[in-house]
């Protein structure tokens, strides 16, 4: 139990100051919301200012400058220092998100801030109303009234588009009975094993290499060579640590491709700060239901289409491999059948087998998509919510004119509140049956966006 805190005057004696100094700090301990709101880990991000796209209530709440704001979505264009990212994050963290902005990579820290808003309002802001558009409309984007404008970035057809219930598959019922809640904890374990996986650390690259070494033995080992895969190192101009892609190739490669994805970084911004960031829920969680996944997609009948399947670098310093990927897919007119972003999976903080759906930054075609194939294969109850922008690497996808969508462990308002500190690890309260529940669903997403080419059997491990 904490001792009371001390209201008596200061006193000169060493030892009654160091007796003051521990009670001071024991007093800090119960109190994290305001232990949070002071630390200062400006440390995480470039001390240099760089222009960020931000969600405006976070500015608002902590009383930033906005260059300009795009109205309808809610996001401003600033120009932050370190530090000032920092209590973005600490912000976005307070309401149960992570980041809370995205680091504008096409602007250098030196471009003026005329220039910065003129870029905005050419480039993002378009892109970001278009979306907006899309986060609300349930409507075909190939039909006369979606058409492109002049100030609307051109979008992908055929993709996002809500289909009826239907039948299930069987054989991606068979697959996604053999999601292995074993597996996922040894991923977990795995990866929170690791002090830290932040983004800066140099020692992170060799921690995404031994994962792709020890996914490569794991695929090895089990895969029914009928889908061909391959693994790459993307490298990043923002960020020491790589992304790893996983790659299914399907039956018609580069055609309308099915994206899944998760954060690999970890960060720690609790009060007293540390290197120690296990990360086990945020977002080991997430990485290792990708890893299971790619078990089974592994052992699956022949693909239609292309899965790829990204364990992102830095989302914890602003989306900043994420962002790289979607703006390249973007620049090579990618077709995208549909993006997954898993964030959290581990805590369920709104009910057991309750599924927090982000319906702010994502594409309502997808979502309701996402319903038909939860009720087919999954029956989880999905909650709508809302995130801010921002909070995870879907939103560079979206932002970019792909249609994206991100389940999360519970509404934001119950997720675990032990991210971003050395206390996010496995423990009583962690939930590997809940957690499997989206490596189920990331799963059917991803056989059911690629199609499977024949009722062929399917390969047991």
């Amino acid at each position: 139990m904490a001792k009371k805190c001390s209201s008596n005057p200061p006193s000169l004696n060493s030892k009654f100051i160091l007796r003051n100094l521990w009670i001071v700090s024991a007093c800090l301990s119960i109190s994290p919301s305001w232990a949070h709101s002071v630390a200062d880990h400006s440390d995480l991000f470039p001390t240099q200012a760089h222009w960020v796209l931000v969600d405006a209530k976070l500015l608002q709440q902590l009383k930033l400058e906005a260059a300009a704001t795009e109205p309808n979505s809610r996001v401003s264009i600033a120009r932050l220092n370190g530090a000032d990212r920092a209590r973005i994050a600490e912000a976005a963290h307070e309401r149960g998100a992570c980041g809370g902005h995205e680091q504008i990579q096409d602007l250098a820290p030196s471009t003026s801030t005329r220039d910065a808003v003129k870029w905005a309002k050419e480039h993002a802001f378009p892109q970001l109303a278009a979306g907006h558009r899309r986060s609300l409309e349930v409507t075909l984007q190939s039909s006369p009234s979606t058409q492109a404008t002049p100030n609307t970035p051109s979008l992908p057809l055929n993709v996002g588009i809500p289909r009826a219930p239907g039948a299930a598959d069987a054989r991606i019922e068979s697959l996604t009975r053999q999601v292995s809640e074993t597996n996922i904890e040894d991923h977990i374990r795995f990866l929170s094993g690791f002090a830290n996986r932040q983004h800066k650390n140099a020692a992170t690259e060799q921690v995404v290499i031994q994962f792709r070494d020890r996914l490569t033995a794991q695929l090895k080992a089990i895969s029914n060579g009928v889908n061909p895969w391959s693994f790459d190192l993307i490298r990043h101009q923002s960020t020491p640590m790589s992304t790893l892609r996983l790659k299914f190739e399907g039956q018609t490669p580069g055609q309308d491709v099915v994206v899944l994805g998760g954060h690999f970084d970890s960060i720690n911004q609790s009060w007293m700060g540390g290197q120690k960031a296990p990360g086990a829920d945020d977002n080991a969680s997430g990485s290792a239901n990708l890893a299971e996944i790619a078990r089974l997609i592994a052992q699956a009948p022949r693909l239609q289409r292309d899965v790829e399947i990204y364990w992102y670098a830095g989302e914890e310093g602003g989306l900043l491999g994420s962002a790289e990927i979607a703006k390249a897919a973007q620049s090579a007119k990618k077709s995208v059948r549909g993006v997954l972003q898993l964030d959290m999976t581990l805590q369920p903080g709104s009910g057991r087998f309750k599924i927090g759906s982000m319906t702010d930054f994502t594409d309502a075609n997808l979502r309701e998509d996402l319903k038909r194939i939860n009720t087919l294969y999954v029956g989880a109850e999905i909650i709508d919510d809302q995130c801010g922008y921002g909070c995870s690497d879907h939103a560079s996808w979206h932002r970019h004119g792909f249609p994206a969508i991100m389940p999360t462990e519970a509404k934001k308002r119950d997720m675990n509140k032990n991210i971003h500190t050395e206390r996010d690890v496995l423990s009583a309260s962690s939930d590997l049956t809940h957690s499997a529940m989206f490596a189920k669903l990331g799963l059917a997403f991803a056989l059911d966006l690629s199609g499977l080419a024949s009722p062929s059997s399917i390969a047991q491990p």
